[in-house]
């Protein structure tokens, strides 16, 4: 009875083992087969797929605009997966840095990654500005009203001395011209109220000049970087890393 069971004991094991054997390479390949269409949504998720755009920027959180056949506006990171080809025309439209455009051809087949790198505007700049063509300051820190205002009293100012000088060119002709002493005497008085009043409009004008220049510099607006933003990087692997930066200003 011993050796009759453990020969249907033996039996049993080799008909499982056959069995398993059957099945296993079956079983593998439905497993392998499985984990491969379940790893692919996960691969596309994580790899920038052809035909993108990424724009970048420091500091991170800037404005964009993108023109072309399409136009896109946004903040960086930004990514355009699929759809733009031909030539394009990327510039930074935030506030309170200095212009700055790039032209980029998309063949649409390729990731490509643009990097905006961004000044900012800067108080001494504009008064510079200010200080070579009135009210340029004023623009150059987006107050265009106020440019406006120092341009037309810079024009003002610098036609009353012109007219100024003029006049007092005039009146020493008039002491040339003169034929007796005493009309000599009368042409050197108009003469002399014609120089005070000509330094006088140079004055006025120098001043308008300087008054622009500094109105530029002192009340030059902070508009850099955003308080709340988000800025990316690349990673040891090439990947796009992005993160929320958080920037206090005193």
């Amino acid at each position: 009875m011993t050796t009759s069971k453990g020969v249907d004991s033996v039996r049993h094991n080799v008909t499982c083992s056959r069995f398993r054997l059957r099945l296993g390479p079956h079983a593998w390949t439905g497993l392998i087969f499985f984990m491969a269409l379940a790893a692919r949504p996960a691969l596309a998720q994580d790899a920038t797929p052809p035909g993108s755009l990424t724009i970048l920027s420091r500091p991170g959180g800037a404005a964009c605009r993108i023109d072309g056949d399409r136009v896109i506006t946004g903040r960086t990171p930004l990514v355009m997966e699929r759809g733009l080809v031909g030539r394009y025309h990327v510039r930074s439209i935030e506030p309170g840095y200095e212009p700055w455009q790039r032209s980029i051809n998309l063949s649409g087949a390729t990731a490509d990654t643009l990097w905006m790198e961004l000044r900012a505007k800067s108080a001494w700049r504009a008064g510079f500005r200010s200080l070579i063509i009135p009210g340029w300051g004023q623009f150059y820190s987006d107050r265009p009203g106020w440019g406006w205002m120092w341009l037309g009293l810079a024009g003002l100012a610098g036609a009353g001395a012109i007219v100024a000088n003029n006049e007092y060119q005039h009146k020493l002709d008039d002491i040339d011209a003169a034929l007796s002493l005493k009309d000599r005497q009368d042409a050197i008085r108009l003469a002399d109220d014609a120089y005070n009043e000509r330094q006088a409009a140079i004055a006025v004008a120098a001043g308008v000049w300087i008054a622009n220049s500094l109105d530029a510099m002192i009340f030059f607006p902070d508009r850099r970087t955003p308080l709340l933003g988000f800025d990316a990087s690349r990673n040891s692997n090439g990947e796009i890393a992005s993160r929320l930066a958080v920037s206090v200003r005193f």
